[in-house]
């Protein structure tokens, strides 16, 4: 008690970056707000909760529950529906009944990040609505968008909880298995990016023990965040438009560059070839490792399949300048 309402919006802008904003704002912020109110409540008092709280289920939302013990399945119980390991893609989140937000899902191209977008149930288990969703993998269209993922398919999210601004992520053993080189640090990178929408720190647990190592990677000796991942993002990555999305000439397309000062070109095909829209953006330099570009494409087009082509315009000398092709929807 004695809290200031307002507690939850400071903290959601202190961070040392801040992440692509979903399309539906205000219904997105409402979301972060009801699943870090725990956070702001606990952090009200004079120092930081010794365990994590809870804000994912089994169990009830904001309960505060010591790590591991939340989430773990019952030997021989049947694994969660949407857990990693299915085929087919499905989308790793029951369907959802209420109110939804879209959120951007990194997976994998071509050896980087790349990102999908999926609806997600507007709820206080957002975090692990969509770690279920990253560890379901692709659909099938989007993996013929060229989309991938570097985590191991028997991966289980074992419970989600936070320690003041820090979200531990308490994951089963499979996400530590061996793997291709680099596969395991590409791996953290694809839970850190999809979880840092929200105004956290990432800290790693395997089985309820915190993680030193995944797989053949060494993680830092303190939580993670974007930053520590950052050469894991390609020159230009696009998080605000997914394959097979809609495109309509107010959508923002934005995201982030290696550089600051990174002209990004967007063009905009039909289904026949014909560009209906060529323009291009510039990144502003920001605090953090990544520099944040946002533009529209307004074009004029009937609705149906179309192309968006994002490229890099000012590549780093002796380097292929990034091209990004994303088969969408115009309307």
């Amino acid at each position: 008690m004695g809290c200031p309402p307002d507690w939850y919006l400071r903290g959601m802008t202190s961070g040392r970056w801040i992440a692509a904003p979903p399309r539906h704002r205000r219904s997105f912020a409402a979301l972060v707000t009801l699943a870090f109110i725990a956070v702001g409540l606990a952090a009200c008092g004079p120092s930081a909760p010794s365990d994590p709280v809870a804000v994912g289920p089994p169990g009830a939302p904001g309960a505060s529950t010591p790590p591991g013990s939340q989430g773990a399945a019952a030997p021989g119980a049947p694994a969660p529906a949407g857990a990693a390991g299915a085929t087919g893609g499905a989308s790793g989140a029951a369907p959802a009944s209420g109110p939804t937000t879209e959120l951007p899902i990194f997976f994998v191209r071509d050896g980087k990040l790349g990102v999908a977008r999926r609806q997600l149930p507007a709820d206080v288990n957002i975090v692990t609505n969509a770690l279920d969703t990253l560890l379901a993998g692709p659909s099938t269209a989007e993996t013929d968008a060229g989309l991938s993922t570097a985590i191991p398919n028997l991966t289980r999210v074992r419970s989600t909880g936070l320690m003041g601004d820090v979200l531990v992520v308490n994951l089963s053993g499979s996400f530590s298995a061996l793997g291709p080189q680099f596969s395991s640090e590409l791996r953290v990178a694809q839970i850190v990016y999809t979880v840092s929408v929200f105004p956290v720190r990432v800290l790693f647990q395997i089985d309820g023990q915190q993680a030193r190592a995944i797989g053949g990677f060494i993680l830092p000796d303190r939580p993670v965040t974007r930053d520590d991942f950052a050469s894991w993002a390609p020159p230009v990555l696009v998080e605000t438009i997914g394959p097979n999305e809609r495109l309509t000439p107010t959508t923002p397309i934005s995201g982030s560059t290696a550089a600051a000062g990174t002209g990004v070109g967007i063009r905009v095909t039909d289904a026949a070839g014909n560009v209906v829209y060529e323009g291009s953006t510039t990144s502003a330099k920001g605090r953090g490792v990544r520099h944040a570009f946002e533009t529209a494409a307004p074009f004029t087009a009937a609705p149906g399949p179309g192309t968006l082509t994002v490229s890099e315009l000012n590549p780093a000398p002796s380097t292929q300048p990034l091209v990004l092709t994303i088969p969408v929807q115009l309307g």
